[in-house]
């Protein structure tokens, strides 16, 4: 008997904001069969409670103790790991807030940074590349939450593909020289 269910969520369970055919009546269906369900995403630029809140929207059924994002896995990996690391984060406010709720030292610039961790990050600027640079440079350990070119959700009002998480990561493995 199956107990549990990991689902991607970008592209599996929905595109933009729409759900894919078959997939609230199949999530139903699992939960009333008693089925744990937990919703998974490399989407490391939301924040766990944003993305509950999205699958929410569209009709699914989840609670953010479900979600597990890359932004929170890597924050719990950083916190269990290396528990006096101070990060660097080239990201958004939401993965900012994933590594303080997990008790990881965000901070502001290269100086005296443990890791430099990389998501997507749709205010990304040549200062935060740079201070990437400088902290990997200095010895910092660099984690991206994700390697795509080009996301699964992209807006459709666009041609559909644009930069992901794996822009910075590659421009930030390209210019320090030093492998993941």
């Amino acid at each position: 008997m199956i107990k549990h269910v990991a689902m991607d969520m970008d592209g599996v369970l929905y595109r933009g904001d729409q759900p894919l055919p078959g997939a609230i009546e199949t999530l139903n269906a699992l939960r009333q069969r008693g089925v744990k369900v937990a919703f998974i995403t490399n989407n490391a630029s939301r924040h766990r409670e944003e993305l509950a809140a999205k699958v929410s929207s569209m009709g699914f059924s989840c609670d953010m103790r479900e979600v597990w994002g890359s932004a929170y896995t890597t924050a719990l990996y950083i916190a269990k790991h290396t528990p006096d690391a101070r990060v660097f984060v080239v990201g958004t406010s939401g993965m900012v807030r994933e590594m303080q709720e997990a008790g990881v030292t965000v901070v502001p610039t290269h100086e005296g940074a443990t890791h430099v961790v990389a998501g997507l990050d749709m205010g990304l600027t040549y200062d935060k590349l740079k201070q990437a640079h400088y902290a990997i440079c200095g010895g910092a350990t660099f984690i991206a939450t994700n390697l795509d070119a080009t996301p699964r959700y992209a807006d459709h009002h666009d041609s559909g593909r644009w930069g992901d998480c794996g822009d910075p990561a590659h421009l930030n493995r390209g210019g320090t020289a030093r492998d993941w």
